[in-house]
């Protein structure tokens, strides 16, 4: 999936399409998440982002 995750990795958790997109946001200093995203999952402790 990406070098940053660790082998075997297994997550617990619903993810979607907007875990994707919050991840994406905080990754690039967005605060105000839109639609589903203020309260999806991040992608980024699973991935070690």
């Amino acid at each position: 999936m990406a070098p940053s995750v660790v082998p075997g990795t297994a997550v617990q958790g619903s993810y979607s399409h907007y875990s994707l997109l919050r991840a994406t946001e905080e990754m690039l200093g967005v605060n105000a998440f839109p639609l589903n995203a203020g309260t999806a999952l991040s992608l980024r402790p699973p991935l070690n982002l």
